[in-house]
């Protein structure tokens, strides 16, 4: 079933769901774009240019899925937008930081392209990332914490869920 109560139609029946789901996702379009990716990396600098592009596919990769992960587990809390700000600066920092080392410490790198990798790999998870973020937080917000329940006596009570008061 979809979220919306109807039968999953397209697409949807092809997603896993939840953030596990969503780094298989992410794993697997990152696996696909690596091939081409690698060999354009081999042509320009050899064997280097593969270990560059292989650097910059895991590295943007890890970060992705840190920060799908993070959306994730705060979506449904009075902490979401920092945790979102927080997955922001995950994603972004953790590949910007390897690459400036790694470009720092090897010449070799940085001639083979791991910086040009890193763009490539950061802008391919990071539009993935995104829609996958966003059809998380659909789902929390679809099912939140706080549902109208009904206790014995039959009076309703509501928990508290985002942005709902008792």
């Amino acid at each position: 079933m979809a979220l919306s109560g109807r039968p999953a139609t397209g697409l949807q029946r092809l997603l896993p769901q939840g953030p596990l789901g969503g780094c298989a996702v992410l794993a697997a379009i990152v696996l696909v774009a690596y091939p081409p990716a690698a060999w354009i990396a081999s042509g320009r600098a050899g064997h280097a240019g593969l270990v560059a592009a292989a650097i910059a596919a895991g590295v943007c990769l890890l970060a992705s899925m840190a920060a799908l992960c993070v959306t994730h587990a705060y979506a449904n809390t009075p902490s979401a937008i920092v945790a979102a700000l927080g997955s922001i600066l995950l994603r972004t920092a953790a590949p910007l930081a390897v690459t400036v080392i790694l470009v720092s410490a090897s010449p070799e790198l940085a001639a083979a392209g791991l910086f040009g990798s890193t763009v490539f790999f950061y802008l391919l998870t990071l539009s993935a990332e995104t829609v996958l973020a966003a059809r998380l937080v659909n789902e929390a917000c679809r099912n939140p914490v706080g549902r109208s329940t009904s206790d014995s006596s039959g009076s309703a009570s509501t928990s508290t869920g985002i942005g709902r008061a008792n």
